[in-house]
């Protein structure tokens, strides 16, 4: 059987992937292709015609994937699960990593507690829209946007959060710290419209010329 320190070690390189290589990526792409769009529907949507359901798919990605991080239920790879694997077996994983105490157990409950209210606003719209059929916005598909307005937002702050969990934890295991690559991502978003512009614009011009 592994031993508890091997699946510590797995667990936080799991919720690291995840985090970093995963949700901070699609969260900073949805924004850059999300401002492309408010910039400029009508060109954006000729140039890019299947750019709208993408960033819908990556918002709809994102809350789901933030949801089933933050559950509380038992049973589930939860940040919260993670807790109380590493809290149960503290004793047996700090001969290997002896930085592990319970100060920094409590230390990433309090991180989540900071964010609770971010993290129940994204679980409503996934209960009432995303993952579920609700009348009340099954019927009325821009009274999600009225209600909660701030989704980026909220999810934002609890990625930095969970950052800041993953972060306390890599230090423990390899004594630094990842570097998240969202920025380059956004950045990148508006260099593939640019691409795809003139991709665009030569095709219409190829294309009214014959």
């Amino acid at each position: 059987m592994e031993s508890l320190s091997k699946q510590y070690y797995a667990y936080v390189e799991r919720l690291e992937n995840i985090v970093y290589e995963n949700i901070a990526i699609k969260l900073a792409t949805f924004k850059g292709f999300d401002e492309s769009l408010k910039l400029s529907l009508k060109n954006t949507v000729r140039d890019f015609p299947l750019l709208y359901f993408i960033v819908e798919s990556l918002q709809i990605d994102c809350v789901l994937t933030i949801s089933k991080l933050t559950e509380k239920n038992k049973g589930g790879k939860t940040f919260v699960e993670f807790f109380n694997f590493a809290s149960s077996n503290i004793k047996a994983i700090s001969k290997v990593y002896p930085k592990l105490t319970p100060a920094v157990i409590d230390a990433n409950n309090k991180s989540l507690i900071e964010v609770s209210q971010q993290i129940e606003r994204i679980k409503k719209q996934r209960d009432k829209y995303y993952a579920h059929s609700d009348n009340e916005y099954f019927l009325e598909h821009n009274k999600l946007l009225i209600d909660f307005p701030e989704t980026y937002k909220d999810m934002v702050d609890i990625i930095i959060e969970l950052q800041n969990i993953i972060s306390s934890h890599r230090l423990i295991i390899k004594g630094n710290r990842i570097i998240c690559m969202s920025d380059f991502a956004y950045l990148n978003t508006f260099k593939t419209m640019e691409l795809l512009k003139e991709a665009n614009d030569e095709w219409y011009k190829n294309y009214r010329a014959h």
